[in-house]
């Protein structure tokens, strides 16, 4: 059935115009063919992306972040974990229904938790799932012994990071589940880890169309940017 009728025909100007009316005066439109949608102000292909990390208005994934203590091979504290706040409220966005609490620190998470989609928070310096699975991304933090540092290698475009600005956004299959997926947000330190999540918040469209030399593979580098300049990263650029 269609949106309009024909309603009549009438006589102006010397011509048969036909005037039209809507059939119903109530018309639905599907946005998706599955899934939740929320009355907030969202896009169609920002909630396909976070499938399944979000599915039917529920945060369907726990999210992992460093201990603040000293811990791990390098006994590193994490600050990573407060980038976590703008994270949350980024997926609030999407779900009606979150349970309490929804994060655990690496320290804490057991081998049951490893088995959910994981969104992961810092690098493998801070964090300890991180570091598990870091050698098998397509971008990955590497330690130079030139540069006595955490560099950012790309086996894709075969570039590396060192700037303190840059983090890496990695969408991947979850190693410790078959049927789950990880969403890797880091740097080698807070300020990249900052910029991964702003990247993530501002820019979801652009991460999901993949690296610029593979498109199927969602792996992407930025650079935060203080464009204001009072101090406080607040935009980024893709690198990659």
């Amino acid at each position: 059935m269609g949106l309009i009728k024909l309603d009549r025909l009438e006589e102006r100007v010397g011509a048969t115009a036909k005037i039209y009316s809507l059939t119903s005066p109530v018309v639905a439109y599907k946005i998706l063919d599955s899934g939740y949608v929320t009355d907030k102000k969202i896009r169609a292909k920002e909630i396909r992306f976070l499938k399944p990390f979000v599915e039917d208005g529920k945060f369907n994934s726990m999210i992992i972040v460093g201990s603040p203590d000293p811990h791990g091979k390098y006994k590193s504290p994490a600050s990573d974990g407060y980038c976590g706040i703008n994270l949350t409220m980024f997926f609030g966005k999407y779900v009606d229904e979150m349970k309490i609490p929804q994060y655990k620190l690496d320290t804490q998470t057991t081998k049951e938790d490893m088995k959910k989609n994981l969104i992961i928070l810092g690098g493998p310096k801070t964090n300890i799932l991180t570091d598990e699975i870091n050698k098998q991304l397509p971008v990955y933090f590497d330690y130079s012994e030139e540069f006595r540092d955490w560099v950012i290698v790309s086996t894709l475009t075969k570039n590396v990071y060192r700037d303190k600005f840059c983090g890496i956004i990695v969408r991947t299959k979850n190693p410790f589940s078959d049927n789950k997926e990880i969403l890797l947000l880091a740097g080698k330190g807070f300020t990249g880890s900052s910029a991964a999540v702003l990247g993530l918040i501002k820019y979801p469209k652009e991460i999901a169309k993949g690296n610029s030399v593979d498109s199927d593979v969602v792996a992407k580098v930025v650079r935060g940017i203080d464009v204001d300049s009072d101090g406080i990263v607040d935009d980024v650029e893709f690198l990659e």
